[in-house]
């Protein structure tokens, strides 16, 4: 039955999502996503009865793999900071250098 073949292949997807979130493979992990949404909306195209264990699941991986991503999200918002700042530092360290009068 496709319906069974589609639900299989939505649990495979959405498992191997947490997979890559866990191997910070961010690229792998959105790549997956957009082949997994056509996916979902088949399966659950008349909505989540008689399927409730599977939506489940899949909301439980999903939730795992968002807090991973959330995680790195956040990591990477410090790193654009510390960035920022260094960035802001050479400015400054820029700016006094051409103040500075020739020195040959």
């Amino acid at each position: 039955m496709p319906e069974e073949t589609d639900a299989s292949l939505l649990l495979q997807l959405t498992r191997r999502m947490l997979e890559l979130a866990e191997a910070q493979a961010w690229d792998e992990l959105v790549a997956t996503e957009q082949q997994r949404q056509p996916v979902m909306d088949r399966v659950f195209s008349r909505g989540v009865q008689g399927r409730e264990a599977l939506a489940r699941e899949i909301l439980d991986l999903d939730a795992r793999t968002m807090a991973l991503a959330k995680d790195r999200v956040h990591y990477l918002h410090g790193q654009f900071q510390v960035e920022g700042r260094a960035s802001k530092a050479q400015q400054a360290y820029q700016a006094v250098q051409d103040m500075e009068p020739d020195k040959g």
